[in-house]
C-alpha cells in the first residue's frame, strides 16, 4: 500500500504560489512565441486565406448556376444568369424592434441580357442583386455596369431594374459614356439602349 499522507509538516503556500506564477508566465511566452511563428511560417497551399474562411461563414447558396428569361405576353423582355442565389431574411427595425418580413433572393455574379424585337439591346454585369420576386424588380450593386450595342455605357453604385415601366434607373455616382461624351450626376432614369 502507498501512504500518500505527508510525513510531517509541510507548507504548500509558497510552492504553490511561485508554481502558478511560473505557469501564468509560460503560458503568455507559449502565446507570444505561436503568434509570431503564425507571421513568419509560410502556409501550406491546400490552406483556405482569409477571404475564402470569410465566404464560408456565409450560407449554403440555395441555387448554383442559376439561369431565367422574363416573358410578357411572348415577348422575351430580359435573360439573367447568375453564379449563385441565396435566400436572406429582411428585416426592419422601427423603433428599435426588428421585424422579418420574410425571405429576399440576392444573387451573386449576375448577368442581364436586356432584349427589344426580340434582339439583344443591352447587357448588364453586377457583383450583386436583389431580386423582388412580388414586383420582379431588380436591384443591381458591387460596380454595376450596362453595355449597350452601340458602345453606350452607364455605371453606378445602384442601378434599379423597373421590370412594369421597363426603366432602369441609376442611383450614386452615375456615370453615363455616349456619343464620346461624359455625363454624370447623381441620379438617371433611362431604357434598356440607354437612350
Amino acid at each position: 500500500m502507498w501512504n500518500l499522507r505527508p510525513s510531517g509538516n509541510l507548507n504548500f503556500k509558497p510552492l504553490f504560489s511561485v508554481a502558478t506564477a511560473n505557469w501564468g508566465f509560460a503560458i503568455i511566452i507559449a502565446a507570444a512565441l505561436l503568434s509570431l511563428a503564425s507571421y513568419y511560417i509560410p502556409l501550406p497551399k491546400d490552406t483556405p486565406s482569409a477571404p475564402s474562411i470569410a465566404l464560408a461563414s456565409k450560407p449554403q447558396p440555395l441555387i448554383e448556376g442559376l439561369e431565367f428569361t422574363e416573358y410578357n405576353h411572348g415577348t422575351k423582355i430580359y435573360t439573367l444568369k447568375a453564379k449563385q442565389l441565396f435566400l436572406r431574411n429582411r428585416k426592419v427595425e422601427p423603433f428599435g424592434f426588428r421585424i422579418a418580413f420574410g425571405k429576399s433572393m440576392e444573387l451573386e455574379d449576375v448577368n442581364v441580357t436586356f432584349y427589344s424585337d426580340k434582339q439583344p439591346v443591352s447587357c448588364l454585369h453586377s457583383n450583386t442583386a436583389l431580386f423582388d420576386k412580388k414586383t420582379k424588380n431588380l436591384v443591381f450593386q458591387g460596380k454595376p455596369l450596362i453595355l449597350t450595342k452601340d458602345h453606350r455605357a452607364l455605371s453606378a453604385n445602384e442601378i434599379h431594374w423597373d421590370n412594369a415601366g421597363r426603366t432602369i434607373q441609376a442611383r450614386g455616382n452615375c456615370r453615363l459614356s455616349a456619343d464620346n461624351l461624359d455625363h454624370r450626376a447623381e441620379a438617371i432614369k433611362t431604357d434598356i439602349a440607354l437612350n
